[in-house]
């Protein structure tokens, strides 16, 4: 129906018009369709989204082109007419898949095969320990060698230990770029997230506001404090359902297309002409 309406240029069935323009409208069903497989985020958000401003244009544009396509004789171009065919075929093909999903999946299954898979796999859903330190970055260069270096450091230890707030002693002294300014903050990270001596001075710390030792690694000497500390724990299933049971149901949506597709895609029963397959795709490109 789609497509006769589209070759033959007749307007569809009668519709509550949302748009109106001197050369096109928009019904409500032209509308409902474009929006029938959206996300529901998607949808939801969009009536009180900047975004249906867009949204609006581009219906208002794709409805006066397509009209002044018809006027024009668009429709009746043999490439056309085809391209407006496989499009068809595209949506048939959709609604198919979908109506086939619909009679083999429920979601609330999907979301009882979640359950299940977080209540057998504990550790994919698990917060490892992570802990939040500051620190002070002393670099050797050309005018100060290592043991120079080292001495700045020790210095800077002595400071903090005798009371001096670290987050300052980090803003005039390290020389760590990406997080100086902030008082040497490097926020909260897991284990092996940082070079390996690093990563052992900062998890032996165990009490806020303690300090390590001066430690060495390729990017110089550092002092580190910890911040705070959190301990691994397991994700609980509420926080995961929703995006847990939607990656369960698109692999169940991909089975039920893989059972449907499989036997209608079976070479032994289709013919293929690849040599003229490929034939025209070199003559497609080759006339661009």
């Amino acid at each position: 129906m789609l497509a006769g309406a589209l070759f033959s240029g007749l307007a569809p069935a009668a519709d509550e018009a949302v748009i109106n323009g001197p050369e096109a409208s928009v019904g409500a069903d032209s509308i409902r369709a474009e929006v029938s497989n959206w996300d529901l985020d998607k949808l939801k958000n969009l009536p009180d989204s900047p975004s249906i401003e867009l949204f609006v244009n581009d219906l208002i544009l794709r409805s006066v082109l397509a009209a002044r396509a018809r006027g024009d004789g668009l429709d009746k171009d043999p490439l056309v007419r085809q391209r407006v065919q496989n499009a068809v075929d595209k949506v048939l093909y959709d609604a198919y898949m979908e109506r086939a999903e619909d009679a083999k999946i429920d979601r609330a299954g999907a979301v009882a095969l979640a359950r299940d898979e977080y209540r057998a796999n504990p550790d994919r859903y698990t917060v490892p320990e992570q802990i939040r330190v500051r620190h002070i970055l002393i670099r050797p260069n050309a005018e100060r060698s290592r043991e120079q270096a080292r001495e700045i450091a020790e210095g800077l230890l002595t400071r903090a230990e005798n009371g001096e707030s670290f987050e300052e002693l980090a803003k005039a002294y390290s020389e760590d770029p990406t997080n100086a300014e902030k008082g040497g903050d490097l926020g909260f990270f897991p284990r092996k997230k940082m070079v390996r001596p690093f990563d052992r001075a900062a998890f032996k710390l165990k009490t806020p506001g303690e300090l390590s030792k001066v430690v060495e690694t390729g990017f110089g000497y550092h002092i580190i404090q910890l911040v705070e500390h959190k301990d691994a724990y397991v994700r609980p299933f509420e926080e995961i359902q929703d995006p847990l049971a939607e990656s369960i149901y698109r692999r169940m949506r991909g089975q039920v297309r893989a059972e449907i597709a499989l036997p209608i895609v079976d070479r032994e029963k289709t013919s293929v002409d690849l040599e003229r397959l490929k034939e025209i795709l070199r003559e497609e490109a080759a006339g661009r």
